[in-house]
Formats: structure tokens, C-alpha cells, sequence
């Protein structure tokens, strides 16, 4: 009896050769390698692991994640928080301002729905705004203050306004105020490695101060939530640091490769050569709306004789390096982009877990 596809009715592809392009794969063997590799560096860590899910939005994926350590999920918008929990998880964390009667009406749901929904805040008024929603929806909602740590995005100052802000949070009815976070996003753009412990420390020892201030103050609020998959390792070998939103490693990405970090490539677009005009170039399927060209063209995983030169919306066109190059229409490529989290937020619908080049699972992405 053939397989079928659970998402269109058809039967199932068996091979990697069987399955329609452009496709977002992934290899398991090293998809099981960052799991496990990830789940080895928490062991003896005082943090969580709360594994990000913005780069795959599968709540399959998430599971995975949670079986290999991760106390429960981060999301970055309340409709992956959504997808999070109609998929069976309740502990996520929203790393993100939720803004808006739409929005907030959606978050005050999901706790409704059973949900241990907490989400970032950094003004008097957002807090007001959950605060009375919630309290009409007789529930509550877990918040962190999101802390400006040098990232230059959202966030309050550490110390003095952090506090106040917190202080105005706990006296809310409909809010339960968690502690800090304080995302240094920044220091994934730095190679260095003596350079970024530093900057990551800076960041993590002004949450550390701040909750300090707080604690004096009155307040409890024992969560440090911060970091990713660049800095994980600093992170989660610092004793007052509770948890760490990290989830580029499952997917692994070049940026992690240039950092030196202990991830594989596991995330990849499946093209196929549909054009040879000339000796110098050839055409795939796989374009800005498949593979990206964020933080630089994607490399073709194997091959030496050809490389990327640049993407339209469907189109990838490949500088030929050596004319005599076996690259003919028909000739499937595997791209490794070079921004994975952009990746399933692109026109695939659904993920293609690969071992051994036989499709053994297809994944929905869920938000």
C-alpha cells in the first residue's frame, strides 16, 4: 500500500529524488547531532534550555527539542505561540512585545486555552493594555521585562527604569511578573571569541545587577532569560542565568560554522538545473522565495565547480567555474542557506526529513 502525504493526499515521495522542487530538507543525521550535542550542554547547567522555534515553526520539530532537554518553547509572535499550543505544548515564552488589542486579546486566548504563556514588555502602557484584558478574561499572564542590553531593538534601560518598570507590573492585577530578559543578539556578529565572551558578559551581568535592585526593592523575579545559539555556550556556564532562548543550532547555519560552534548543517533547499544556456552559467528552481539571499548567496553543498551568483524571486543562477562542468537541466543541487531562521517563513508549506536519501518523515509548518 503506498504512503501518502498527510498534507495533500498524495502518495508519499520515497527518495530524495522523488520529491518536487523547490523543497525545504532536512538531514537527519545532523539534526540529531545538534539535538543531542545541544541537550550534552545543559546537563550540568544550573539554565534551561528553552529552545527558540521561530527558524522552524514545526511543532513536530519542537517536540524533538523538548524530548532532547528544552523547557518548553520560545516563540517570537503570538500566532507561532498559537501553533505552538494547538500542536500540545503549553510552556512557551513570547521573546517579544505583544502590542495591540488583537494581538493581546490572541495572547490573553492562548492562557484561557491552558497555555503558560509568558511574554517581553517594555512600557507602562503595554503592561496596562495585557493587564486589563487579561483581568477581564479572569486569567493571568507571566511577563518579563525585556532589558536594552546593547542589541539597540526593544527594551528598557537596566537598573533604575528596569525596576521601576517591574515594580509597576507587579502592582497589575492579570500580570505575574517573571524577571528579566536580556537578548545580546549583538555579539553573534562578532568572530572573536575572547571579544564576544566579553560583550555577552557585559550584557548578562547588567541583568544580574538589575535583578539584584530588584530583589532589595521587594520584588521577586528569579528569571534571567537570554542569549542564542551564538553565545549558548557563555550563557549557560553562567551561574545566575536561568534560561536560554537558543534554536539556530537545530538547523545549524554558516554564521555558526564562522563562530566555531559545534553545529551541522542540517537545513537545506533541494533545486533543480532547469537551464544550461552556456558554458558560463546555468539556472535552478530556487529563488529569493525558496532559499533567500539574506546575509548572502546560498553554497551549493559538494560541488567546487560552481557557486551562486545571485537570486531572483524563482530563479538561481549559478557562475559555472570550470567549463566543463556536468551541470545539465534536470540535475538536482542542495542549497545551504545562508540566514537559515528566514528560511520557513519563505513559500515552503511543508519540511522533508532526509536520511540516507530516503524520505523518512514530512513535517507541516505550522505558523
Amino acid at each position: 500500500m503506498t504512503n501518502k502525504d498527510h498534507i495533500t493526499g498524495q502518495p508519499s515521495p520515497v527518495t530524495r529524488q522523488d520529491i518536487p522542487t523547490p523543497a525545504l530538507l532536512v538531514d537527519m543525521e545532523a539534526l540529531e547531532f545538534n539535538l543531542q550535542t545541544m541537550q550534552k550542554a545543559f546537563q550540568n547547567s544550573r539554565a534551561n534550555l528553552r529552545a527558540h522555534v521561530k527558524n522552524h515553526k514545526c511543532v513536530d520539530l519542537a517536540h524533538m527539542q523538548i524530548q532532547h532537554g528544552s523547557k518548553g518553547v520560545t516563540c517570537a509572535t503570538v500566532r507561532e505561540a498559537e501553533a505552538m499550543l494547538q500542536g500540545g505544548i503549553t510552556d512557551i515564552l513570547i521573546a517579544n512585545e505583544v502590542v495591540g488589542k488583537p494581538n493581546v486579546e490572541l495572547l490573553v486566548r492562548l492562557s484561557t486555552m491552558g497555555a503558560d504563556v509568558k511574554c517581553a514588555l517594555d512600557s507602562r502602557s503595554n503592561a496596562s493594555e495585557i493587564s486589563t484584558i487579561a483581568t477581564s478574561a479572569n486569567t493571568s499572564v507571566g511577563i518579563l521585562i525585556d532589558m536594552q542590553v546593547g542589541m539597540q531593538r526593544c527594551g528598557v534601560e537596566p537598573m533604575g527604569p528596569s525596576v521601576e518598570l517591574a515594580k509597576y507590573v507587579q502592582d497589575l492585577p492579570g500580570l505575574h511578573l517573571l524577571g528579566l530578559m536580556a537578548y545580546e543578539g549583538h555579539v553573534g556578529s562578532i568572530i572573536d571569541p575572547g571579544e564576544r565572551r566579553r560583550i555577552c558578559l557585559d550584557a548578562i551581568n547588567a541583568a544580574v545587577e538589575t535583578r539584584k535592585l530588584m530583589s532589595l526593592s521587594g520584588l521577586n523575579a528569579p528569571v534571567i532569560s537570554t542569549s542564542s545559539s551564538k553565545s549558548y555556550d557563555i550563557a549557560s556556564s553562567h551561574p545566575e542565568v536561568t534560561e536560554v532562548q537558543a534554536g539556530m543550532y537545530l538547523f545549524g547555519d554558516p554564521v555558526l560554522e564562522k563562530l566555531g560552534l559545534p553545529f551541522k548543517q542540517a537545513q537545506l533547499v533541494q533545486a533543480t538545473v532547469i537551464s544550461r544556456p552556456s558554458d558560463n552559467w546555468a539556472v535552478a528552481n530556487a529563488g529569493i522565495k525558496s532559499v533567500t539571499g539574506v546575509k548572502g548567496m546560498p553554497t551549493i553543498m559538494g560541488r567546487t565547480d560552481c557557486e551562486v551568483e545571485a537570486l531572483n524571486a524563482e530563479h538561481t543562477r549559478i557562475r559555472i567555474l570550470n567549463p566543463k562542468a556536468s551541470l545539465n537541466p534536470g540535475d538536482l543541487l542542495l542549497l545551504a542557506p545562508a540566514y537559515g531562521d528566514l528560511v520557513t517563513s519563505l513559500s515552503h508549506d511543508r519540511i522533508y526529513a532526509i536520511r540516507d536519501d530516503q524520505v523518512e518523515h514530512i513535517w507541516c509548518i505550522s505558523a
